[in-house]
This record gives C-alpha cells, sequence and structure tokens, in this order.
C-alpha cells in the first residue's frame, strides 16, 4: 500500500529529493529539475515550472501549518518546519544550492515525525496499490514523451 498521504508526507517527500541532490546549481534550478523539469529545458519551462513548485509548496506548507496550530503544536516546531522555506526568497533562489540544503535536510525529522503522528493530521487520499502506482507512473512517463516529441504548439 501506498505512504499516509497529508500534508507533511509529501513536503517530507520533496524535501527528501531536494536534499539528494549534491549539486552547486542555484536553488532554484533543484527546485525546477526536483519537480521533474529537465535542466536542459528552455528559461521559459524553467520560469513555469518554478511558478508551479513555489505555488504548490507554499500552498502545501501554509495547509500544514494551518494543521499544527489547530493541535496546538509549538511555535518551535512549527519553526522547525518553515524556516528552510523562508530561505526561497528571490535571493535564496539564487544562491547556490549548498547554501540552503543544510536548514532543508534539518526539517526532515520533523516533518516524518509530524506525518507519522497518529490522529494529528488529516488523511487526503485513499491508499493505492503498488500495481496502481506503478501503473499510474508508466502512463504520466508515456504522456511526457508524448507531449516533449508533439508538434503541437
Amino acid at each position: 500500500m501506498a505512504e499516509k498521504e497529508n500534508s507533511a508526507f509529501r513536503l517530507y517527500r520533496f524535501v527528501q529529493k531536494m536534499v539528494e541532490q549534491k549539486t552547486s546549481l542555484p536553488t532554484a534550478q533543484v527546485l525546477v529539475s526536483t519537480f521533474g523539469t529537465r535542466t536542459d529545458a528552455n528559461a521559459q519551462k524553467q520560469n513555469a515550472a518554478l511558478a508551479k513548485v513555489m505555488f504548490l509548496l507554499f500552498d502545501e506548507l501554509d495547509s500544514l501549518v494551518s494543521e499544527l496550530k489547530q493541535h496546538n503544536y509549538t511555535k518551535e516546531t512549527i519553526d522547525s518546519i518553515t524556516a528552510p522555506f523562508d530561505r526561497l526568497s528571490a535571493v535564496g533562489l539564487a544562491q547556490p544550492w549548498p547554501q540552503n540544503r543544510e536548514k532543508f535536510s534539518a526539517s526532515l525529522p520533523v516533518l516524518r515525525s509530524v506525518g507519522d503522528s497518529p490522529n494529528v493530521l488529516s488523511e487526503d487520499a485513499a491508499a493505492i496499490n503498488n500495481d496502481a502506482l506503478t501503473e499510474l507512473s508508466k502512463s504520466v512517463e508515456e504522456l511526457r514523451q508524448e507531449v516533449e516529441t508533439s508538434e503541437l504548439p
């Protein structure tokens, strides 16, 4: 069965993929490539992907913080999750990833702990078995390749 599905786990998985990148590229580039956009994509695609990933990340973060406040989590716990995201300003996005990586890495244990806490965060998705996930991944990859090779504007 699939992992729990809540705001903390979605952020945890994305941050984990970010932290795994040991590159000196700008932080914005790490976000874009973690999101699945190729690093050799044109500037327009990269800018669109960056805008989308920033919207999704901060929307998810707002949702998580709201739930944590409802469950009376301490300011320290909430700040340990939000602090790395505060670094995603215009200046922070231009900084080399190693300057931000450590802060994001430090948030992983807290995100995992919060995500695992029973009856704290609402599960907002039904469990999906591994076969369905594999089939979905295959379909998404086929669609990506079809769109890339398409001659449509």
